[in-house]
């Protein structure tokens, strides 16, 4: 009797040991739960592409125009390693809308006398740039001295009053040759659309130098090619008549912008110098 008892329990033990391993075999894996993965679109921009010139063209005539060429104060994409639209001061932001005013916003002819232009400017007019630029609607309420406009080529004292601007001329030898000046040299590498999970972003990359250049007389000049705006890396430096980059500006600084979209514009967010 008790051999037979034995004998049932390894049956059973058999068959349990049978049914666990028919299971396991015969089990269908469970399908694992899909993620949330980011789902990241890129698409490059050209160098004259319409995207292009609402973005990066726009931010760089603020940064390279003559105005701001040799003024720390101004050159906020080159002076800082970092540099973002919060960092960046009103009076810095005003500077840079400037470089966006027209003869049509100051209701001016193309023959104009540089010497004689006086003319109001509506607020109004200055809000809608700044916000074009920059998404603010806030402005500097104060007067400024000695502006320089590089697309219209006049010097002027810019003088707010009964919330107006009145832009008048100054009398300056703009055109007269200076013995030492500095100018930057751009290259543009790279820019590339993302958009991730519909955040979108637009980032661009660019090389450049600062030259110093020196006037021997005789239509020479001295030319020293700096790797960023400090001056602290000498990449080149020679004497002839004109300027050569091409064989040195890939050894420059490399700046890297970003604009974010907002209710379908783009707006500048940040720059990183490397």
């Amino acid at each position: 009797m008790k051999k037979g008892f034995n004998k049932f329990i390894i049956f059973l033990a058999i068959l349990l040991l049978s049914l666990t391993i028919y299971v396991a075999l015969t089990k269908k894996p469970k399908q694992e739960e899909k993620q949330n993965i980011n789902t990241i679109k890129t698409r490059q921009i050209k160098e004259n592409d319409e995207i292009y010139n609402i973005t990066l063209s726009n931010l760089k005539h603020c940064n390279y125009g003559e105005n701001n060429i040799n003024k720390e104060s101004y050159n906020n994409y080159l002076y800082k390693d970092s540099y973002t639209l919060d960092t960046m001061s009103l009076d810095q932001k005003f500077y840079c809308i400037l470089s966006f005013v027209t003869k049509d916003d100051l209701g001016i002819k193309d023959d104009f006398d540089r010497k004689q232009l006086s003319t109001k400017i509506p607020t109004p007019l200055i809000q809608d740039k700044i916000k074009s630029i920059f998404n603010l609607k806030d402005y500097p309420k104060r007067s400024f001295k000695s502006i320089y406009l590089d697309r219209l080529g006049v010097y002027l004292d810019i003088i707010y009053e009964n919330d107006n601007y009145l832009f008048k001329a100054i009398y300056e030898e703009s055109n007269q040759v200076k013995n030492k000046f500095n100018e930057v040299v751009t290259k543009y590498i790279t820019g590339g659309y993302k958009s991730i999970n519909n955040k979108e972003e637009i980032i661009y990359k660019e090389k450049f130098v600062v030259i110093e250049t020196t006037s021997l007389g005789n239509n020479n000049y001295k030319f020293k090619i700096y790797k960023n705006y400090k001056k602290d890396i000498l990449l080149k430096e020679y004497i002839g008549t004109e300027l050569i980059t091409d064989d040195i500006i890939n050894n420059g600084s490399t700046i890297t912008y970003k604009f974010n979209k907002i209710n379908n514009k783009w707006y500048f967010k940040e720059s990183i110098i490397k």
